[in-house]
């Protein structure tokens, strides 16, 4: 699969959302917050660009999402089952050996986000050279979506949604429904950082997901403490209060993640001009083409 050369109509994307309903990871409003907040962090050389592109960088935030319903191959690249090998700490750095370990289809079937991450992060740096402006805002807006989803918690674990200890449905209750429920955008904004340039986007993914894997056991527990409140108001107002700190700080950690993936990428391109505005210049070379996944599988987050 090959990359589009411009991004989908907001129009197009925004009747996607109304056909397809409710999204998982952090909901369409938390992956919003991740990539409108990460353009204010960015050094000057980069903010008008991306100020500029602000509402194509919005709904670019869910396009992951939506693909699922289109691409199979697309859902293992939201997530890793960290603890699948045990200890998170020994889980495969690349995706070459965890295939050796654990057969190809079952490595996919864990996830790949990490090594995704570490593809798009490429890909945006390869249209940062090439001054494609298109591209730079397609991909900018995407690569937001998937380091947003590094930082879910439950996106780093065999136990995703609760359905191995009686708390099925956890997952779209506290990363989604909690969020539409709650003004993040403002009790998140004390955890946003100073975007940096990354040694190795892969190695920082999985760090992300490590620490993020630790936080699962309390996010579980508060959920069966609250069991009997399921359904109910009362429900999300103790979510809230007992989990909402984790959810701000995550929240603000991603989108401050995400800017430092965007300056990463400019930096590596050499720091070029961003280009001034919307279709200068004339058709440039096409950012490399996503790499195949070995087996398609069925997205389960």
């Amino acid at each position: 699969m090959t990359h589009r050369l411009v991004p989908v109509p907001l129009l197009s994307l925004a009747l996607l959302f109304v056909l397809c309903g409710p999204l998982p990871a952090w909901g369409r409003r938390g992956h919003e917050l991740v990539n409108d907040r990460a353009i204010g962090l960015l050094p000057p050389e980069l903010r008008p660009f991306f100020e500029r592109h602000r509402p194509e960088l919005l709904v670019l935030a869910n396009e992951p999402d939506l693909r699922k319903q289109r691409d199979p191959q697309e859902g293992p690249r939201h997530f890793l089952d960290l603890d699948a090998a045990g200890d998170p700490a020994q889980y495969p750095r690349t995706l070459e050996e965890a295939m050796r370990r654990f057969g190809a289809k079952r490595a996919v079937e864990y996830g790949v986000l990490p090594w995704h991450i570490g593809t798009v992060s490429a890909e945006l740096t390869a249209a940062m050279k090439a001054g494609n402006e298109a591209q730079i805002v397609d991909i900018a807006g995407r690569l937001g979506h998937y380091v947003g989803d590094s930082f879910v918690p439950l996106h780093a674990c065999l136990n995703y949604d609760g359905q191995l200890t009686g708390n099925t449905g956890i997952h779209k209750l506290w990363e989604a429904d909690l969020l539409e429920r709650y003004p993040f955008d403002k009790t998140m904004l004390a955890s946003l950082g100073t975007p940096m340039v990354l040694e190795d986007p892969v190695v920082f993914a999985f760090e992300t997901l490590t620490t993020g894997q630790a936080e699962v056991q309390g996010i579980l527990e508060c959920d069966t403490a609250l069991h009997a409140l399921r359904g109910k108001h009362e429900y999300f107002e103790k979510l809230r209060e007992r989990t909402g700190a984790l959810a701000d700080r995550r929240l603000g950690e991603a989108a401050t993640a995400t800017a430092s993936h965007w300056l990463t990428a400019w930096v590596r391109a050499g720091k070029p001009a961003m280009p001034a505005a919307a279709g200068d210049g004339a058709a440039q070379p096409q950012a490399p083409a996503e790499a195949p996944m070995p087996t398609p599988v069925p997205s389960k987050n």
